[in-house]
């Protein structure tokens, strides 16, 4: 899977994988950045544990414009949830570790929750 790397420097990738709770902390700081400087977007990419605070289960997302969120296919797969239980305003990345790289080898920044 070859992606074509472009400019990303005013990206910024939060990434949330351990806990669901850290979904809405990482939607708090993606609106707080997003205000810093409104010429920022920021991606949140999650996966592992944290896919649980994606769901149409959990508590409802509040995103911020310039704010997108997205989950791994991966990680999905592995624990046994379809996409269709996700919560509206997710995405969908095939792999949450193929994206960050590709995010940061063209300048994204980096945040780690």
């Amino acid at each position: 899977m070859k992606t074509e790397l472009t400019q990303k420097r005013d990206e910024v990738i939060v990434h949330v994988a351990d806990n669901p709770e850290d979904v809405a902390r990482a939607t708090g700081a993606g609106a707080a950045i997003v205000l810093a400087d409104p010429a920022l977007r920021v991606r949140i990419i999650v996966n592992g544990p944290a896919l649980g605070g994606l769901l149409d289960s959990a508590p409802a997302l509040d995103v911020t414009a310039g704010v997108t969120i997205e989950a791994c296919r991966v990680g999905l797969s592995r624990r046994g949830i379809d996409e269709s239980q996700l919560q509206t305003p997710v995405s969908l990345v095939d792999s949450a570790a193929v994206a960050i790289v590709f995010a940061q080898r063209a300048g994204a920044a980096y945040v780690r929750l």
